[in-house]
């Protein structure tokens, strides 16, 4: 998630300090990981992964475990002395990719979809576990990194490549596969958000964006600031924010209107799925709400993925993560990324944050 030659086309990003464009000067090697830098991502994993399973938080201790991933990656490139641990490691995602796609063909078997969807679903599957496999071989990540990130080449980058093609992989399957597992998720008495799984999403999205640039190990807090864009807001960008929260809410007021009267059947799911998110949550729960998915969403997509992958693939990746949504869903979710990743390019990330949060707490309010 951090070397490339130079920023995506069109991404708006500054080149990267470390990444050698064509023309410049090559630069100079960056400093091996200093042991106070991994002596404090060590305690830091090991704090947030345990308390997140003591406190019953089941995505803090998967981000964790995923940013620890992207540590070792960023380490091994910096240092040889980690080039043992990292290959080990790096067979990690593949592998649970693998278990992932196969099960979901099992239960794509054994779901209630059309017979052809099913068996289309089945092998399309099936094809991504033997993907997922492969990519443990070096070189079939080599070539994919290259082709996602162009001619760079780094550890980190080559998780970065698994991780998107898996994630992008998981959509047809995950359409088939998710309502099952969504179902008593909203039957829930509890309501399908939970406050301490909100504050654990936001520290974990925050966490796995640090690794992801290197923090600690390639860059100091200065630098890392500036690579994820974040920076203080000016007055342009208030005027900026309020401008994109107010498109953004009027675009998906016109989307659910559409939807509503073309796909009717797919309004009322994506309605039910909306409503039951909101069930039973408090004013500051809303708040919240609007708050993780603003900041941690875009630290980890527009700050950390963007300006490598590009607009219109971190956009993809971002409607990808929203299956719980129909397709329409998903496609209005493409729109919206896209706008976020324009703001993206033309301001910062902290601009990015603001208008997401805000369009998301205005969309909690009207639901």
């Amino acid at each position: 998630m951090d070397e490339q030659n130079q920023a995506a086309p069109g991404d708006g990003a500054r080149p990267d300090p470390d990444s050698g464009a064509a023309g410049e000067l090559p630069p100079q090697a960056p400093p091996p990981p200093t042991r106070g830098g991994l002596t404090i991502w060590l305690g830091l994993l090991l704090v947030l992964g345990v308390g997140g399973l003591l406190l019953g938080l089941q995505e803090l201790p998967a981000m964790v475990a995923f940013a620890g991933l992207f540590v070792a990656a960023q380490a091994a490139d910096v240092d040889p002395r980690w080039w043992t641990l990292e290959a080990v490691l790096s067979t990690v995602v593949p592998l649970t990719g693998a278990l992932a796609f196969s099960t979901m063909a099992a239960e794509i078997l054994r779901g209630s979809a059309p017979t052809p969807l099913r068996v289309a679903a089945c092998v399309f599957s099936a094809a991504s576990a033997l993907l997922s496999v492969l990519l443990v071989v070096p070189a079939v990540t080599r070539f994919i990194t290259k082709r996602l990130f162009g001619a760079a080449d780094s550890r980190a980058l080559r998780l970065a490549a698994q991780v998107t093609v898996l994630t992008l992989l998981l959509a047809p399957p995950g359409a088939l596969v998710f309502p099952g597992i969504l179902g008593p998720l909203l039957a829930s008495p509890g309501g399908l958000i939970q406050t301490r799984a909100l504050g654990g999403e936001l520290v974990g999205y925050v966490v796995l964006a640090l690794a992801g640039v290197g923090f600690l190990i390639r860059r100091d807090l200065r630098a890392t600031l500036e690579r994820l864009g974040l920076r203080d807001l000016t007055g342009r960008d208030l005027v900026v924010i309020v401008l994109g929260a107010a498109l953004l809410f009027a675009f998906n007021s016109g989307a659910e209107w559409l939807q509503r009267v073309a796909f009717p059947a797919a309004w009322a799911s994506d309605q039910h799925v909306n409503q039951q998110m909101v069930r039973g949550l408090s004013l500051w729960q809303m708040l919240l709400l609007g708050l993780t998915a603003g900041m941690g969403e875009e630290i980890t997509m527009r700050g950390a993925l963007q300006p490598r992958l590009g607009l219109w693939l971190t956009s993809t990746l971002f409607a990808v993560l929203h299956v719980q949504y129909s397709w329409y869903g998903m496609l209005t979710i493409l729109v919206i990324g896209l706008g976020l990743g324009l703001l993206r390019q033309r301001t910062s990330t902290t601009v990015s944050i603001v208008v997401h949060g805000l369009y998301d707490m205005v969309a909690v309010f009207s639901t």
